[in-house]
């Protein structure tokens, strides 16, 4: 607005106000509300709470919002003695809290917000007023009045006020020579503004701030719009300057494709339009000429413009408040309009300011004569409160993998320009992350600690508001899901297995505990063992059908969730039978031949008088609990006599075998020993002896007996039907050695 305005004006305002103003007030407002608002604009509710009056009947200024964390939205109204902050979620809308201040010709007062704080300043005086709005509805707080001084002046008192991304931009500056632009940083502390820089090439009405780049209203003179370089705050250097002849540039505003320029003149011999100007085409040299105009009428009279996505909202004085379309800038029209002023056109009266911010969607205008209004433009959808998605509450991230959190869009980016911030927090970590979407893959942030649980959020932000997200949601650190565990015995394809066996399988490095299945469907939609339980790295099942081919597999569990499942392996049982050995009295020498379910020594062989005992090269004897296949076993008993064994045939086997003498077992079919596959070929250096009270070679291997043979190397022995697919072996060297070898028994 002009600072100074003909007192003989508004003097002739007053006595033509004074006629009209009551029979005009019930006549137009009362014509729209009957009949609704044109062209997309609607009359939502107002509010006239008078705090003064400046002369010829000016009571109100500049309005401004502001959206609380949790959604709760407010307007900030400048009046003749300070600043009065209403409620709009309540109904009607009221008057909350009121900051007084000095008075100011023409009601001058604009508030701008950051954070929870607005900053209001007035040509009244009283510096920058910062108030505390976060206790809101309750109260608001203010902290500071505060007034900066240097050697070249002050800002006791300022005409407008802008923010940006923590930034506070003081215009015109009354006490500051020639009342530029001063700059002071909000990010350390926003109630102690910490000056950084100016710009002071002359006077600036008022400015807009995207990222680096200043466009200041330079109105006097024929000044034009200043761009400036803010890169350096502390030395802004201007990059271009827009001039037109007669111009009195009041205010600007930038497109979302930041190449086109809007801007507002009030004063001057130019029209007072909203022009537009198409940045790159510029010409090389002043004077320019603007690419597009709108004006609500030839006569009325144009004050500010702010851009939210695809419109402009405008306080056109005399007009009201309009919308402007500006999809195409340089094709504009005028689609939303509601005329707040009763009285005459085409003077400087009326509609001050707009603020289209709002998350609802909602908008409010005020008007110096009546107050603030609160409208709906039907081209302004609302926002929502973003609910969040994944990693679902309570969930586990993995400390080793990226982690894509996601959350339900606020709104259409493209038409209601927004972003994201992700908040993570909690033990050891606080971190802000920027998304321009409703997703954002993160990797394991420093400071995450294995076992800590985090919280998340998100922020949806625009350039003056900040809501949370709908939750906040919690999520464990841990290790990610473990590797995939491999199978071990039975061999896959194993046949004659008994119906009772035990399935084993390798570690899964991670796996805090595994889950088999066994069935006898290979797509297991059906099992008949399924235990997710299980914390070692074998599991028995059983009894099992005879005669029937099973399939299983093993997957492994953590906190941070379940691992994928191993290779299916397939075994096929056999039926069990009992077969009647016969053992010598005293010591002897015997083995297992059939695969059984319980391998205990008491079990086996209940009439024994010893207990067992295997030999281990490296070691000696050991005493053995349990019986296994494979190796022989010392076995004392009173008498001879027969002992039953019950288990599955054994029709093959590989047996270890290390350096020197090893004491080995038997299968269920007797074994020609020259049958018998060596690997490598050629690690046996002895025939092979049993014993009965005495040592003899054997030609034999018979079941449930044990054998003494020696070897130069480490190896395999390999019985029965698996001998056939190892049929590719040297002729096995035998040496005469003594009845008794070295080994004797225990």
């Amino acid at each position: 607005m002009q600072r100074i305005h003909s007192a003989t004006c508004r003097l002739v305002h007053y006595f033509a106000q004074k006629l009209h103003l009551w029979i005009l007030l019930v006549i137009v407002v009362g014509a729209q509300f009957a009949s609704g608002q044109p062209n997309g604009v609607t009359l939502l509710d107002t509010l006239n709470r008078s705090h003064g009056v400046y002369s010829t009947n000016y009571r109100f200024s500049a309005c401004w919002g502001w959206v609380s964390p949790t959604g709760h939205e407010y307007a900030l109204i400048g009046t003749y003695t300070g600043e009065s902050i209403i409620d709009l979620d309540v109904s009607p809308i009221r008057e909350i809290a009121f900051i007084p201040g000095n008075t100011a010709t023409y009601c001058y007062r604009e508030a701008k917000t950051y954070k929870n704080y607005a900053y209001i300043v007035s040509e009244g005086g009283r510096g920058v007023q910062i108030v505390d709005l976060s206790q809101l509805p309750d109260t608001a707080i203010l902290v500071r009045e505060f007034n900066y001084t240097s050697t070249s002046g002050n800002i006791l008192r300022s005409h407008s006020v802008a923010l940006a991304d923590g930034y506070l931009y003081l215009n015109g500056s009354a006490n500051w020579s020639p009342g530029g632009v001063v700059i002071f940083s909000l990010l350390n502390d926003p109630t102690n503004p910490q000056y950084v820089g100016q710009f002071e090439t002359e006077y600036i009405h008022d400015c807009y701030v995207r990222n680096d780049t200043m466009y200041a209203a330079a109105i006097y003179s024929g000044g034009g719009l200043d761009i400036v370089d803010l890169t350096n705050k502390a030395n802004p250097q201007i990059i271009r300057k827009i001039m037109y002849a007669g111009s009195g540039t009041h205010h600007a505003w930038l497109s979302m494709d930041k190449r086109y320029a809007f801007t507002t003149d009030e004063i001057g011999s130019t029209p007072s339009t909203l022009k537009v100007w198409d940045l790159p085409h510029l010409n090389s040299s002043p004077p320019d000429t603007e690419d597009a105009s709108y004006r609500a009428s030839p006569v009325e009279l144009i004050h500010n413009v702010h851009g939210r996505g695809n419109y402009a909202y405008v306080s056109h004085y005399t007009a009201g408040m309009r919308v402007v379309d500006v999809h195409n800038p340089l094709l504009l029209s005028e689609v939303g309009r509601y005329d707040t002023y009763p009285g005459a056109s085409a003077t400087y009266n009326g509609c001050w300011g707009v603020y289209p911010y709002f998350f609802s969607g909602r908008w409010i205008g005020s008007d110096m004569q009546t107050g603030l209004y609160l409208c709906s433009f039907s081209g302004l959808a609302p926002r929502i409160r973003s609910p969040l998605l994944s990693p679902a509450n309570g969930g586990v991230v993995s400390n080793s993998l990226s982690t894509t959190f996601r959350w339900r869009r606020a709104a259409l980016a493209t038409e209601d320009p927004h972003y994201y911030q992700l908040h993570v927090f909690g033990t050891g970590v606080d971190t802000l992350l920027k998304a321009t979407d409703s997703s954002l893959a993160v990797s394991p942030l420093a400071g995450f600690q294995n076992g800590q649980t985090y919280s998340w959020h998100v922020w949806i932000k625009d350039e003056y508001t900040s809501v949370s997200s709908q939750d906040t949601f919690q999520f464990t650190f841990a290790p990610p899901p473990p590797a995939t565990p491999t199978l071990s015995s039975p061999l896959n394809g194993a046949v004659n297995r008994p119906l009772t066996l035990t399935l084993q399988w390798n570690a899964s490095p991670l796996a805090v505990s595994y889950r088999l299945q066994v069935s006898t469907d290979s797509l297991f939609g059906s099992t008949v063992f399924d235990d997710s339980t299980i914390t070692t790295l074998s599991q028995q099942v059983g009894p099992l059908l005879n005669a029937t081919p099973y399939f299983w597999r093993v997957n492994g569990k953590n906190a941070a969730g379940t691992g994928s499942f191993s290779a299916i392996w397939k075994f096929t049982t056999t039926a069990e039978i009992t077969v009647s050995y016969q053992v010598a009295s005293s010591w002897g020498l015997v083995s297992i031949p059939l695969t059984v379910s319980d391998g205990r020594k008491p079990i086996l062989f209940p009439t024994a008088r010893s207990n067992a005992y295997m030999f281990v090269p490296s070691t000696g004897y050991e005493q053995s609990d349990t019986l296994v296949n494979g190796p022989g076993y010392f076995l004392k008993f009173d008498s001879t006599q027969n002992v039953n064994i019950t288990g599955v045939p054994r029709r093959q086997d590989t047996i270890h075998v290390s350096p020197g003498w090893n004491l080995i077992g038997s299968i269920s079919d007797p074994i020609d020993t020259s049958s018998v596959i060596q690997s490598p070929p050629g690690i046996i250096q002895s025939v092979y002896y049993g014993y009965a009270g005495a040592y003899s070679a054997a030609d034999t291997i018979k079941p449930a007996k044990g054998y003494w043979v020696k070897a130069n190397a480490s190896g395999q022995l390999i019985f029965g039907s698996a001998a056939a697919s190892a049929r590719s072996i040297l002729p096995m060297k035998t040496n005469t050695i003594s009845t008794r070898g070295n080994a004797k028994k225990p």
